[in-house]
């Protein structure tokens, strides 16, 4: 128990399926490296979702109370590749990036890790303007 006495609420599927459902989110997309990932599974289990349906590279079905479903998909990507994360972001309400952990000279092998990072943010951005997204039904978080 906090020392405050207050209770943080248990995450189930049924508070999941309803927060889902009250910001509009039929389908989520995490984007992400092994971190994004863990997060993922964690989620997953905690909803109690079956783990041989875990969405590691494909998309699966949360079912939700009253026969509504939360469509839940993770890809791989270490970088900010334009070409999995656009994609992704056309079928999803709700898209998690997390994927600038890797840049880094030793992980991509250049002197100047700081050059390959903008040029993938702008790359990003390019690709994304040009699909116009994220739009006003879906959203993007960063982190």
């Amino acid at each position: 128990r906090p020392s405050d006495g207050a209770w943080v609420p248990r995450v189930t599927r049924a508070l999941f399926c309803a927060a889902m459902g009250a910001l509009a989110v039929a389908r989520v997309a995490i984007l992400g490296d092994s971190v994004a990932w863990a997060q993922l599974a964690s989620l997953w289990m905690l909803l109690g979702a079956a783990e041989t349906e875990l969405p590691f590279n494909r998309a699966s079905a949360l079912p939700c109370p009253e026969g509504a479903r939360i469509e839940v998909e993770y890809r791989r990507t270490d970088t900010l590749n334009a070409s999995a994360i656009v994609p992704a972001l056309r079928r999803a309400n709700l898209t998690v990036l997390n994927a600038a952990a890797h840049y880094s000279a030793q992980k991509l092998g250049q002197r100047d890790p700081r050059r390959a990072f903008r040029r993938d943010v702008l790359a990003l951005r390019d690709e994304l303007v040009a699909a116009a997204l994220p739009d006003a039904s879906h959203r993007l978080v960063w982190r």
